[in-house]
Parts: structure tokens; sequence; C-alpha cells
């Protein structure tokens, strides 16, 4: 029997061949769009990360000019000639791992223009701000209340917006200063007043026996509207817008200038008469104080309270039990707030023989009394009503340091023994009764508010001559 084998290197039919060659090219084609998109991406990814690179090197380029410029605008607010010195005026220092360079030119006077250069690696970035030039200003001395207000003739360390009233056995030393009110005067009793001067806007009434000594024989009593003269005058002028109506209780050497005068028939020594017009004096406005500042240096100081407050033995025990844990037993008297400042928003009163070492503001009244003992170290008034009345008596002594005492919108009375304040006074109506004493023959009183140099709170920028700049434009 005949056996056949198949040859396995037989032809392979033409369709299986051109199904094959079709794969391969289908595959060849796929690959090389892979490729090429793959090449893309890579190309594409490569340019992403350089423009990232110059992107983060160009911000830190920029970051470093602001810098430059912001030291630069710092530095030309405490030197203004650096405006003025060779240019540049920061020469590459190093920061964040690059420099910078800043100039200066002046394209009109007291306006700089600065240009800061920042440079990191390759990259560099300009920034341009223009700034304002402020040269330190003259002192205003009618906006400086530390050495008195400024009055018709002269500093005025007691001013009344309304009536200054004085009676009884009280003693008023304030030479270098004088008193004035925009209201009546009113002097009753047995006064004695030491003074360069007292004026008001509107009228004056002496009864009793008041003692005047102005300006040391060289001063002026002075009203706009009529005076009732009695007692002891010792000044140069008295002087009046209206009239002088004189009594035979006085004595006095100063010449009368009025309108009209008129003495009694045969009074003897007569003082000198000149009858003509008289100019008036403006009327004076009370002081505006930053009760803002006050009240946030007491915050930052811990030493605000809401409410009203009868500082006592036992107020004092609380206050310190809550600040550091020790039970005092009522045996402290000593109130020395840290900072200068005691805030109340509402009533305060001060009593018994506590003794207060700082300045008091509250938004309501202030009664200092009971034997109690004022005095205040600090460079700010020594007692602030903002809203209420101040009220000094039974006993109490002091202010004896920088006493600025002001009720801004109230009034002030002491009286009942008390002594010892030596400072400003002002409110709307003014008394001072019953044996008080008010300071003495060198008194002087000043105080700086918070905010400004000397006190808490920031300082406008500038050196110490009180040059400033002002930022006018920021370009990138």
């Amino acid at each position: 029997m005949k056996t056949t084998f198949k040859n396995h290197f037989e032809r392979t039919p033409a369709r299986v061949t051109a199904r094959a060659g079709g794969t391969l090219l289908t595959v060849m084609i796929l690959t090389a769009t892979l490729t090429v998109l793959l090449g893309t991406l890579a190309a594409a990814s490569l340019q992403r990360v350089h423009s990232l690179r110059v992107e983060s090197e160009q911000m830190r380029a920029m970051a470093i000019a602001e810098a430059g410029l912001n030291l630069a605008f710092n530095a030309l607010a405490a030197d203004h000639t650096l405006a003025h010195a060779n240019n540049p005026i920061l020469i590459n220092p190093e920061f964040g791992g690059g420099h910078y360079t800043v100039s200066a030119t002046s394209p009109m006077t007291n306006v700089v223009l600065l240009r800061s250069t920042g440079t990191y690696r390759q990259r560099e970035v300009e920034v341009i701000a223009t700034v304002a030039l402020h040269p330190p200003e003259a002192e205003d001395s009618s906006d400086d209340f530390s050495a008195g207000l400024p009055g018709p003739f002269g500093a005025v360390a007691l001013f009344a917006g309304g009536n200054l009233t004085m009676s009884g056995g009280i003693q008023v030393h304030m030479q270098g200063f004088s008193a004035h009110a925009n209201g009546t005067v009113n002097l009753s009793g047995f006064p004695t007043l030491y003074a360069d001067h007292l004026s008001t806007h509107n009228n004056i009434i002496l009864s009793g026996n008041p003692q005047l000594h102005l300006g040391q024989g060289s001063g002026r009593l002075h009203a706009d509207g009529p005076i009732s003269l009695r007692g002891n005058i010792q000044a140069a002028e008295i002087t009046s817008s209206a009239s002088i109506n004189g009594d035979w209780g006085t004595m006095t050497p100063a010449v009368n200038m009025a309108p009209s005068v008129t003495w009694p028939n045969w009074f003897s020594p007569m003082p000198p008469v000149q009858i003509g017009p008289v100019a008036t004096v403006p009327p004076m406005s009370l002081p505006t104080l930053d009760v803002d500042a006050y009240r946030d240096a007491a915050i930052a100081h811990t030493y605000f309270y809401q409410g009203n407050q009868n500082i006592t033995r036992s107020w004092l025990t609380a206050d310190i039990l809550e600040r550091t844990g020790v039970n005092v037993n009522n045996n402290e008297t000593v109130v020395e707030p840290s900072g200068g400042i005691l805030f109340i928003d509402g009533d305060v009163t001060v009593g018994q023989d506590m003794v207060i070492n700082g300045m008091i503001m509250a938004t309501g009244n202030i009664t200092i009394g009971g034997g109690s003992t004022f005095s205040n170290p600090t460079p700010f008034p020594a007692l602030v009503s903002v809203d209420g009345n101040i009220t000094i008596g039974g006993g109490a002594s002091g202010p004896t340091v920088n006493g600025w005492i002001y009720a801004m919108n109230g009034n002030v009375a002491a009286g009942g023994g008390a002594s010892g304040l030596s400072g400003i006074v002002a409110a709307h109506n003014l008394s001072i009764t019953a044996g008080y004493t008010l300071g003495n023959t060198d008194s002087e009183s000043s105080f700086t508010s918070p905010g400004q140099p000397g006190g808490p709170g920031g300082e406008t920028p500038g050196d110490e001559h009180g040059n400033s700049i002002t930022l006018l434009s920021w370009i990138r």
C-alpha cells in the first residue's frame, strides 16, 4: 500500500499572507503614532517644567525686589537725605538667595521715585514706587496743652467753659499761669488767688474780702461784661469792655479802664481811671482728648472696668485675688494700674484711705473723698470724666503730680477740706470752696496722650525729628 505524506513547506494561500501583512502594518502605524505622541508629551512636559521654573524664578526675583523697595521705604522715612544721596541708595544686598539694587531719583520737590531691581539666578524684575516726603512741621503751641491752655493773656491753668466760683477760705496758687472763664467769675468770702491774670468772657462779681495777687502786681483783671469790685486787688490793670463799679471795701492800685467807671463819692485813695473802649476777649474752648486711645491702653494692660466701681479695700482685695490668686484680707490700700491708666466705663468713687498712683478716666462721675490720697506719676492726665462730674472733697489730698483734672462735658467741684491739687483744672463749671488749697507757687502740669511719643501706642513712621513719608504709587 502506498502512503502519502503532506509537505509542511507547502505554500500558504495568498489571502492568508495578505491578512498577516495588514496586521503588521497596523501595528507599525500604531507604534509610530504612540512614539510621536509620547515624544510630543515629553517635549510639552519639559517645556512646562521650564516655564514653571522661569515663573518661579521671576516670582522670587519680584519678592526680592519688593523686599528691597520696602527696606528703602523705611530707610527713607527715617532719613530724608537718602533721596539726595548718591544713586543707588541700596546696592546689591543679599536677600532670599538673590540680591537687589534700589535707586532713588527726585522728579519734583519732596517727591521721590524708587526703582528696585531684584535678581534671582538669571531672572530680573523691577518694581517702582513713588513717595512723598513730609519734612517736620513747626510745632503749633495752640495744640499743646502740656503747659497750660492758651488763654487771652497767657497760659491758663484754671479754666471754666461756663462759670468759675471761688468761695470760703480757699488758697489757689498758680503763679506763672492764669485763670479764665467763658461765663461769670464769682469770688466771695475770703478766697486768696495767686495768678498771672484773671479774665472772663462775661462778668466778674467780687464780694466779701477776696485777695487777688495778679502777676505779682503787674497782672490784669479783665471782663467783657461788668465788674463789681471788692477786696484787695494787687494788679496793674482792671479792664472791662462794659463797666467797672468800685466799692468802699476795695483796695487796689490798678488803673481802671472801661467805657464807664463808677466809685463812691469821697472814696480815697482813688485809683487811676481811664474812660474809653476796651477790646473784648474771644471765648476759649475745652480741649479734645482721644478717649478711645486711653480706653485701648487700659484694655491692653487689663485695667478696664465695665460698670460703676467703688474703690475700697474690699474692691482692691477682690481685684488682687482675681489677678494673682492671693487673698490680702483688706490689708492693701494702694491702687497702681499697670500702664498707668485705670479706665471705668461708668461712675467711680475712691473712698476711705485708698491711695491711687496713676490716672483715672471714667465715662461717668468721679468722686475722690474720704481721706483718700491721689498722685499721678504717669505722663497722662490725673482725673478725666468724659460725660460726668468730678468731685474732690472730704479730706482728700492730691493729686500731687501732673494733676490735670478735666471734666470734658461736666463740672468740677473741690472742697470739704481737700488740699494739695497741683495742676491744671478744666471743666464746664468749676467751683472751689470750703478751705480748699490748690497748688503751690511753682506748680506745673503736663501730660502726653496714649499714642503720642512718650505714651503707649505706635508712633508715625519717621525719625526723631518728625520726618515722615507717604506712599503714592506701587507699580509691579
